[in-house]
């Protein structure tokens, strides 16, 4: 994996903490495997660097100091440069600027500050600000505060996540929103389509009853991106229905969707993996326990319940639904089908090394 880093300190690098932390970071990235590449805003003559760089990779850290009011000036700068060159490329008059999960810093006034700025660059480029609404609902002070030309995207990934709560705030405020669930396909190997269910289902509700504006599917690839396309693809095809047909999505025959968009008659083998994550109830946040099992994080120890004799129930199913996508994997009978029976070949196999 490569990882471009962008440090927007700007002290220059000879005298900044946050590079000897980047130095850091990078021996330990490295040494795992990992390779990197680093620019300093501080230095002027390395942005057009920065800025390919920021272009032509996926993978992205921008390093900031500790107190994060001692940087907006230089990292609006450039990200008003970035805006120049790439907004002009997009049509949509709608413009995410992100600004999510920023757990680090530590003065809330300077995250809003911040935020109203990068949507003032947005505005300037004749674009609609969007922004993940995380961070100001744990100040709700800030909700009141927020222009009314700005559309939160209100996220949660669980099927219990509140989002009835979160949005009926947006709603009292006066803010446009969208809610945001998630395919759950990330940390899972197959996915967790239950819990994707209950999500879906939780977000259409609580949108519908508050007049969200729109009703977004996401789909992420924490720890590596480990899951192919076929695991998100439950959530890809419900979430659909929920956005198209409202409530109406709960009665769908979600196999038969699949087998339609397939191609091949897998849907069911597709669900089934995709609920092994249920057996022995270890069950925990925005992953499986499959998922941890194969990943080996440090400190990591198995959930009881995950005894061995439940492990070799999921195996033998596993297997079973393996053997059954396997006989769809001629590209030359099966067409398409094939790619989609190939992705479910690929996830039985890392359900068994779990």
């Amino acid at each position: 994996m490569h990882l471009v880093i962008i440090s927007g300190a700007t002290r220059p690098q000879s005298k900044s903490n946050t590079a000897k932390i980047i130095a850091a970071f990078q021996k330990g990235f490295e040494g795992n495997g990992g390779t990197t590449e680093v620019w300093y805003l501080s230095d002027r003559k390395q942005w057009a660097h920065a800025a390919t760089s920021f272009e032509q990779n996926d993978c992205i850290l921008i390093a900031l100091p500790l107190y994060v009011e001692n940087i907006p000036g230089i990292l609006l700068e450039f990200l008003s440069g970035l805006y120049d060159e790439l907004l002009p490329c997009f049509g949509s008059k709608l413009f995410n600027v992100r600004c999510d999960a920023t757990f680090e810093i530590g003065d809330p006034e300077a995250y809003l500050g911040f935020l109203l700025k990068v949507f003032d660059l947005a505005r300037a480029h004749g674009r609609r600000p969007m922004f993940w609404g995380d961070i100001v609902l744990k100040h709700p002070e800030f909700v009141v505060r927020l222009p009314k030309d700005a559309i939160a995207l209100d996220w949660g990934y669980e099927g219990n996540h509140p989002f009835a709560d979160e949005a009926a705030r947006f709603r009292q405020a006066g803010l446009d929103f969208y809610v945001c669930p998630g395919t759950s396909s990330w940390n899972s190997l197959a996915g967790r389509v239950e819990n994707m269910r209950e999500n879906m289902a939780a977000a259409e509700a609580a949108g519908r009853m508050n007049g969200a504006k729109g009703f977004l599917v996401t789909d992420w690839g924490d720890g590596g991106h480990w899951q192919p396309l076929a695991a998100s693809l439950p959530g890809i095809v419900l979430g659909g229905w929920f956005a198209e047909y409202g409530a109406k999505a709960n009665k769908m025959d979600l196999e038969e969707a699949l087998d339609t968009v397939m191609g091949v008659p897998l849907g069911g083998t597709l669900l089934r993996l995709g609920t092994l994550y249920l057996r022995g109830g270890a069950l925990r946040a925005n992953a499986s326990e499959l998922y941890r099992i194969l990943a080996g994080d440090r400190g990591y120890s198995r959930h009881p319940n995950l005894t061995d004799p439940v492990l070799a129930e999921i195996s033998a199913v596993a297997e079973g639904c393996r053997h059954a996508a396997a006989a769809f994997a001629s590209p030359t009978i099966y067409g398409t089908g094939a790619m989609w029976a190939e992705e479910i070949v690929y996830m039985a196999n890392l359900i068994d090394a779990a």
